[in-house]
């Protein structure tokens, strides 16, 4: 039926996608923060390390050989040193 409404009058096309990604993207928002609402802080806290120790790498890895070499690191080493470098609340 929508589809025959919007090839009836093509003018309004954008202004219905439109509409469409914000109803999406304001779900997925709602979603989100239900999901954080309910989810147990533990869970939270292990999701928020995980997150920082793969940032970490990340940019550790992105570092050219001799950068690393600057700070003394081997490029062996990275998963290592950022392990035993992680912030208090993600030890133990």
């Amino acid at each position: 039926m929508l589809d025959l409404y919007i090839n009836a009058n093509p003018h309004l096309r954008p202004h219905i996608v439109r509409a469409h990604r914000i109803r999406a993207r304001t779900f997925s928002v709602l979603t989100r923060r239900l999901a954080r609402a309910l989810m147990p802080a533990e869970l939270r806290r292990r999701i928020k390390c995980r997150r920082w120790r793969k940032k970490a790498v990340q940019e550790l890895r992105s570092l050219s050989d001799f950068q690393l070499k600057d700070i003394g690191v081997s490029r062996s080493e990275i998963l290592f040193k950022v392990t035993d470098t992680q912030p208090l609340e993600c030890r133990g």
